[in-house]
């Protein structure tokens, strides 16, 4: 019996959620008192997530990522809303056009993420460019953040938002290739694992608009990686 096994999922949810809730509240008193605590428990827990992430047993498949459970549909339907409720209050308050750009990309990926839910609660396989199509999203909102981030001369204050977006990015753009049997598995829980920790850091100090896309995107990811830890992959 390998380690995936032993462990079981369920268990390994729990940790990722431990994990998580230990990232926003040592990142709060960071931000709130200074130190270098919160900075040495992410190298520990990226490592760690790491060596799990490569002891994982790999699958290319579809159905890696597919699973029919109203929960996931249910969790599906909550990042979507978080994300579009974000994506309206830019549209209402977009000063340029990169704003409108990245407020329709927004609603699109909540469309993209709604119709994934519904189609693996049904037991349908999904086109590649639904999983695709965010990924672009999340690229133009890195590009566009990274901007306004690399104002700020001390990078401590934005690293853990900027790395959290690049995991979400790298995570969506890795689960695109499960369309074509091709997916990473290793490489893709590694990415939903940092995504979801490093977003639990950046909601710590993060505006309400900021709060809705990161935690909509949280969601996302833990239902993607719920699936991806499935004890039975062939």
């Amino acid at each position: 019996m390998n380690m995936e096994h032993k462990l079981g999922r369920l268990p390994a949810m729990i940790v990722v959620f431990l994990t998580a809730a230990a990232a926003l509240f040592l990142r709060r008193a960071q931000v709130l008192h200074g130190g270098t605590l919160f900075s040495w428990f992410c190298v520990a827990v990226v490592l760690i997530y790491g060596v799990y992430s490569f002891l994982l047993r790999p699958d290319s498949s579809y159905d890696a990522i597919a699973e029919r459970s109203p929960v996931l549909l249910l969790g599906s339907v909550l990042a979507a809303l978080a994300i579009a409720a974000a994506s309206f209050s830019l549209l209402l308050e977009r000063t340029s056009h990169l704003d409108l750009l990245l407020a329709v990309g927004g609603l699109v990926t909540a469309c993209c993420w709604v119709f994934t839910g519904m189609s693996h609660f049904k037991g349908r396989r999904v086109a590649a460019p639904v999983l695709m199509i965010p990924t672009l999203f999340f690229a133009v909102q890195l590009i566009c953040s990274f901007r306004d981030w690399s104002r700020d001369p001390m990078i401590l204050d934005y690293c853990f938002d900027l790395l959290g977006l690049i995991s979400l990015m790298c995570a969506s753009y890795h689960l695109g290739g499960f369309c074509f049997d091709k997916g990473r598995r290793k490489i893709t829980v590694f990415f939903c694992l940092c995504g979801i920790f490093f977003g639990a850091a950046a909601i710590a100090s993060g505006r309400v608009r900021e709060l809705a896309l990161t935690g909509g995107s949280m969601v996302w990811l833990v239902c993607n990686l719920w699936s991806l830890l499935k004890p039975n992959h062939t």
